[in-house]
């Protein structure tokens, strides 16, 4: 016969409430009769044959043993969830620390400490990201030893097949806590942080962990946004620095401070990242010496990208619209010489190099 989840569940509790078909202290589990009329009890709630019965506990008994013998091993689904990094938008919560030493200490091999001092390293750039400053680094480091050392206390107390109260107390209380704020603020500092930010970090103490972090201009503008975490995950990290650029140039420094990061690698045949650079210049033109002459030629390539480049490269994802988009990008270059001869010129010289792709039978008009 079939055995749903639900059944294996109602089985598995009338199995529990019987301990005399698997408890050895119990004063009648060698009384062979009163364990039959046990298992013709479980049978008649269930509907189901005795012999059946028997073969299903033997079942779900053999699954117990192999997954507990994966976790004394180490290996197989026992070993539990690892992570190599933690997730950048939101603050972590113990298990995403745990998980994240035991990433470091199971698979990297690192020492205990090590892993500890590592894991509490990408934590303090978690909170400082967002302007939160943290307690010292041997504080955050007890902490998790603390917490670490339940754990390992848990673990043991579990394969000693120790089952009173106060264990299952510790484990309950246990798991509850892996899904709290790992909080490692300095809360000398919270008061002197924005009122936003403030309870930003309150909900997420109050078991909100999983809200997603907000950007820092979103904090100077004294609002938080709430967003789709699923949206917000994947652009989040692209815009943040952008966003930082603009409330400087908009409003001043902003609390967390400013950072900025060392350009990457920069393809020549990329033209979008000399985009963004020129943009960035453009916007702090004032915190560093540029010539008369070099601030005309970077404001007309600002202009062009403004303009022209950025509609161009939003539309380009049409390819039947492409050729009809190309002409009507030729127009407008060919108008812009008016203004700006020496950048319209050298576009309109890089696209013609193209004009082969667009013939009288590709173009659709729109």
């Amino acid at each position: 016969m079939e055995w749903s989840q639900q059944k294996v569940l109602v089985l598995l509790e009338v199995y529990q409430k019987r301990e005399i078909l698997w408890k050895p202290r119990h004063p009648s589990y060698y009384n062979s009769i009163k364990k039959e009329d046990a298992w013709r009890e479980i049978a008649e709630i269930l509907n189901v044959e005795v012999e059946e019965l028997k073969k299903k506990i033997e079942s779900l008994k053999g699954s117990f043993r192999r997954e507990r013998s994966r976790v004394k091993k180490g290996t197989g689904t026992g070993k539990g969830f690892q992570i190599k990094e933690l997730n950048k938008h939101k603050l972590p919560t113990y298990r995403d620390v745990i998980n994240l030493f035991m990433y470091k200490h199971s698979t990297l091999k690192l020492t205990i400490r090590d892993s500890t001092t590592e894991a509490v390293n990408e934590l303090e750039v978690m909170w400082n990201r967002i302007g939160i400053s943290t307690t010292p680094k041997r504080n955050s480091i007890r902490k998790f030893e603390k917490f670490y050392n339940e754990y390992k206390d848990i673990k043991k107390q579990y394969f000693s097949n120790n089952n009173s109260d106060n264990q299952k107390h510790k484990v309950e209380n246990f798991v509850t806590q892996l899904n709290k704020l790992f909080d490692i603020a300095d809360n000398s500092e919270v008061k002197n942080l924005s009122s936003d930010l403030q309870l930003f970090l309150e909900e997420c103490r109050q078991n909100d962990s999983n809200k997603c972090l907000p950007l820092i201009s979103e904090l100077n503008d004294n609002s938080i946004i709430s967003s789709d975490q699923s949206v917000l995950q994947d652009e989040q990290d692209k815009t943040l620095d952008d966003n930082n650029n603009v409330d400087v140039e908009l409003r001043g420094v902003p609390n967390g401070g400013i950072k900025f990061r060392a350009p990457g690698a920069m393809h020549h045949a990329r033209w979008l990242s000399k985009a963004l650079y020129s943009l960035k210049i453009y916007m702090f033109r004032k915190q560093f010496h540029i010539n008369p002459s070099e601030l005309r030629a970077l404001r007309e390539v600002c202009v062009f990208i403004v303009l022209f480049y950025v509609e161009a490269w939003f539309v380009a994802t049409s390819a039947i619209e492409a050729p009809y988009h190309d002409l009507k990008l030729f127009q407008n270059l060919l108008e812009h010489k008016n203004h700006h001869p020496k950048v319209a010129e050298a576009a309109l010289e890089k696209l013609s190099k193209h004009l082969g792709l667009n013939t009288k039978g590709c173009i659709h008009p729109i």
